[in-house]
C-alpha cells in the first residue's frame, strides 16, 4: 500500500485551519440568521460547505509527520471504508429521493459527505492510538470480491427497469 499522491505533511495544518474556519463561518451564519439579496442566502452556505469539505480532503489526505507501514496500513484501512460509507450514504439518499420518500436536498449530500471525512479523521486518530489487531491481520484473496460488483450493477439496472415500468405515466 503505497501512497504516492499525499500531500505533504504541512497541508494538514492548512486543511484544519480552513475546515475550521468553514465550521466557524457556517455556525455564525446559523447563529446570527442573516438576511441576504434575493438567492445569495443558499449560494453563500453551499460554498461554505464546499469550504469545509476542502479543508476536510486536504486533512484527509495529508502525510503524517512520521509516515510509516503501520501508519499507511490504518490510513488506507479507514479511507476505504470512509470511502465505502460515503457512496453508501449517496446512493442511500438517492434511492430515497428517487422514490419520492423525501425531497432533494443538497444540504443533506454535503453533510453526509463532511459526516464520513469526520469520521474518518476520528477512527484514524482513534486506531493510530490504540493499534487495533484486527487491522493488520492479512485477509485472504478471495475471488468472490469480483462478482460483487457485478451483483451490484445488475441490481441497479434491475431496479432502473422496476422503476420505468412502475412509475411510466
Amino acid at each position: 500500500m503505497e501512497f504516492s499522491s499525499l500531500n505533504r505533511h504541512s497541508y494538514r495544518w492548512v486543511g484544519l485551519i480552513i475546515s475550521l474556519t468553514g465550521i466557524a463561518i457556517f455556525s455564525m451564519l446559523l447563529v446570527l440568521d442573516f438576511r441576504y439579496v434575493e438567492n445569495w442566502e443558499e449560494k453563500i452556505f453551499i460554498i461554505n460547505h464546499y469550504i469545509i469539505i476542502l479543508g476536510l480532503v486536504l486533512l484527509s489526505y495529508s502525510l503524517e509527520k512520521t509516515e510509516d507501514e503501520r501508519i499507511r496500513t490504518i490510513r488506507f484501512r479507514m479511507l476505504r471504508f470512509s470511502q465505502l460509507l460515503t457512496i453508501s450514504g449517496l446512493i442511500g439518499y438517492a434511492a430515497i429521493t428517487i422514490l419520492d420518500r423525501v425531497e432533494f436536498n443538497l444540504y443533506i449530500i454535503f453533510y453526509i459527505i463532511e459526516a464520513a471525512l469526520i469520521l474518518y479523521q476520528f477512527l484514524f486518530r482513534l486506531f493510530l492510538r490504540t493499534n487495533p489487531a484486527w487491522i493488520f491481520r492479512e485477509t485472504p484473496t478471495r475471488k468472490a470480491k469480483s462478482i460483487i460488483p457485478v451483483v451490484c450493477l445488475i441490481f441497479l439496472i434491475g431496479w432502473l427497469i422496476y422503476a420505468i415500468i412502475e412509475f411510466k405515466i
